[in-house]
């Protein structure tokens, strides 16, 4: 059954869903073909994360098709066979490596901290320190901050409701508290009101090509922090655990690849 066709208030059903899936599910019901069809066909265009991303937008939006009080019993049936159909994909290890145009250098840091407006800039400065994805910084409230021995220790609530604490200086936690001195969360608007991911989203793309000849997303922050800590520290259990991973091994994929240099392999 062609989920694309069975139901003609696409955009009713788009925006139903979480702003991070709705693009993708577009793109799915303007390419007007079945599932298995159309997933093929981004196996053969994305790697498997994006993949993955994919196939969980179009599962969102199936789930609201099927709210649909006009789908009788067998579109339902057939709509919930052909999505069975289609496993989430596997990543191998090298699938998962951050390759090194994914970190920023530190040229390219000092550049964007010095060319950024001020709230960018410690936003910056917050997801560098912390390695968080920016979903969770933006959610950070003040009461999810308390003071303990000098450092300033903050709740972190990270995917699938895991959480965990990290630390910062008491000098930096005053500077951002100068900096975002509205509202309840840590990094506001001037209104007071949680900044929007795409907002955020948009502002490091466009800085970073003006600023450093590139686009930059607030990710690469994380990915630079792992980097740089386990090439510091060489505890890769310690930086699993605060970058919030479930296992050491997602760690071990993502940031501990190295290839054989032809030096590395002359007698």
């Amino acid at each position: 059954m062609d989920l694309s066709k069975t139901s003609a208030g696409m955009d009713t059903v788009v925006d139903r869903l979480k702003p991070g899936y709705r693009a993708e599910a577009r793109r799915f019901f303007r390419a007007n073909m079945g599932f298995s069809e159309y997933v093929d066909q981004l196996d053969q265009k994305y790697a498997v994360a994006t993949v993955n991303k994919h196939i969980a937008a179009i599962k969102a939006a199936a789930r609201e098709v099927f709210r649909n009080p006009e789908l009788t019993d067998v579109q339902k049936w057939k709509l919930d066979n052909e999505l069975k159909k289609v496993k989430t994909r596997k990543e191998s290890a090298g699938e998962r490596a951050i390759r090194k145009e994914k970190i920023l250098t530190q040229e390219e840091q000092e550049s964007f901290l010095t060319g950024a407006p001020e709230r960018t800039r410690e936003l910056f400065r917050f997801l560098s320190k912390t390695g968080c994805r920016v979903s969770e910084a933006l959610n950070i409230k003040l009461d999810h901050c308390r003071e303990t021995n000098g450092k300033i220790l903050i709740r972190i609530t990270g995917k699938g409701k895991k959480q965990r604490t990290v630390r910062l200086s008491r000098e930096f936690f005053d500077e951002l508290r100068r900096t975002y001195p509205e509202g309840e969360h840590l990094f506001t608007t001037r209104n007071g009101t949680r900044y929007d991911i795409r907002n955020v989203d948009a502002e490091f793309r466009r800085l970073g090509i003006r600023l450093i000849g590139r686009p930059i997303t607030p990710h690469m922050t994380r990915h630079t922090f792992a980097t740089e800590m386990i090439r510091r520290t060489g505890k890769i259990q310690a930086v699993s655990e605060y970058l919030g991973h479930s296992t050491s091994a997602i760690t071990l994929d993502m940031y501990c690849h190295q290839i054989l240099e032809d030096s590395d392999l002359e007698a």
